[in-house]
């Protein structure tokens, strides 16, 4: 019998793939979350989850072949973002409903018990942020420590902006993972791609942190026009202006190595060799060799 090759996302990572309803259910009630198959029927296709646990991440793909209903409480303590493969989903968030289709993912806070209704040919990416991971890692952006949770704006756009990288970081990431050389696997990449996705979310989806994190943000000093922290030994000497002709040399550009510095110099023994290397190129002059 032909058995057709599994080419769903995260393929490597099945957990479940089932058309037992109650195993389903019982996988899921492990998790925290009630599922309920209003119109389950023979001809209904499998339930298919893909699922693979990073240090602080969660990756899962969901696929239930039937109509379903999904109910948790903030007894499940992360962030989750649903992103839309095909079909549609509604999730209801303090009495707000939030729309799962298209470009349109939905961004999930541990507040509020939440229900979502899935049409029977929805398809998800789902991604789950630790909370203490996020909330860490938010900390530190900001600078001080957070007081309650942080609640995210239900709605992301993927077609613009920050939505649209954190959708193509997520899908490079779960591509990835389908491979069993991924760079990904090395522990090292996998930490740093994993506080990538973090500070994605963070600085790129509205939340009641967000206008902190903007004034963290506009007072940070910028490399390209701050003054520098670390301590380099300055040095005096001026470039030559166009057209000018080079003055006549002096005993300082002829210094040698062995002394480190000119005669008659205060420079620093680094300032020396700044001003050898930097003003002699400048002023068309050559340190004398020893």
């Amino acid at each position: 019998m032909h058995v057709p090759i599994d080419r769903s996302p995260l393929h490597r990572h099945t957990e479940l793939h089932s058309n037992d309803a109650v195993s389903v259910a019982a996988l899921l009630r492990s998790k925290d979350f009630e599922l309920l198959l209003p119109r389950r029927a023979e001809t209904d296709g499998a339930a298919r989850i893909n699922a693979i646990d990073l240090p602080n991440i969660h990756l899962c793909y969901v696929s239930y072949g039937t109509e379903a209903i999904l109910t948790t409480t903030p007894a499940r303590n992360d962030y989750r973002v649903q992103l839309p493969l095909a079909g549609r989903s509604v999730t209801v968030m303090d009495r707000m409903e939030t729309v799962c289709e298209g470009t349109q993912a939905v961004v999930s806070s541990p507040l509020y018990d939440q229900t979502i209704q899935l049409n029977a040919d929805c398809r998800r990416l789902l991604v789950y942020f630790a909370s203490e991971a996020l909330t860490r890692h938010l900390s530190v952006m900001l600078g001080e420590g957070i007081i309650g949770k942080v609640r995210f704006a239900p709605s992301m756009d993927l077609a613009e902006g920050a939505g649209r990288s954190l959708n193509r970081w997520i899908a490079l990431a779960v591509e990835e993972l389908d491979q069993s050389d991924a760079l990904l696997y090395n522990p090292l990449a996998l930490a740093q791609f994993e506080q990538l996705l973090l500070t994605g979310l963070v600085c790129g989806q509205p939340h009641n942190y967000s206008e902190m994190l903007h004034r963290r943000i506009m007072i940070s000093p910028r490399r390209s026009n701050a003054p520098s922290t670390t301590s380099v030994p300055t040095c005096t000497c001026r470039s030559r202006p166009n057209n000018s002709l080079p003055p006549p040399a002096s005993p300082a550009a002829r210094f040698t190595r062995t002394s480190g510095r000119p005669p008659g110099s205060r420079h620093s023994p680094m300032c020396a060799r700044l001003v050898t290397s930097g003003c002699a190129r400048s002023w068309s002059m050559e340190p004398a060799k020893v």
